[in-house]
């Protein structure tokens, strides 16, 4: 039984593309060193709630072809656990190079969201002072 604090996803035929996806995540995982994570998201073999909608989303994004998602799926988790984005959060940059170039802002009422206030983020290239600072390192 779910609660609102815990969804559950509804029950799916043993063949359905969620659960062949599934499946193959322990061999993904295992391939990528042990790295597990997706969007913020744990992907845990046993199938909880965020993992199945984590998957539907490469599934979806492959028009649910199965083996296409399974190939975008390790490439992302190699991808991941080799660049460490999560480890990017704690990452300081140069106010020289980078400051004024990019705004994250919080809105409300944005036409067709569902959402009570939305993110927005701006880049603003034409604040560039120095080309080669702020784009010549590209390990930054």
């Amino acid at each position: 039984m779910s609660t609102a604090n815990t969804p559950e996803w509804p029950v799916l035929a043993e063949d359905h593309p969620i659960n062949q996806l599934l499946k193959t995540l322990p061999a993904f995982i295992e391939a990528g060193g042990g790295y597990s994570e997706v969007f913020g998201v744990t992907l845990d073999p046993s199938g909880p709630f965020t993992t199945k909608l984590v998957l539907q989303k490469f599934l979806r994004a492959n028009a649910n072809d199965v083996e296409k998602a399974k190939t975008q799926l390790g490439e992302t988790l190699a991808w991941r656990s080799s660049f460490k984005p999560l480890e990017t959060l704690n990452e300081k940059f140069s106010k020289d190079a980078f400051g004024g170039l990019g705004y994250v802002i919080e809105v409300e009422g944005v036409p067709g969201s569902e959402n009570k206030k939305d993110v927005v983020t701006f880049n603003i290239y034409g604040a560039v002072k120095d080309n080669k600072a702020t784009f010549g390192n590209l390990d930054q």
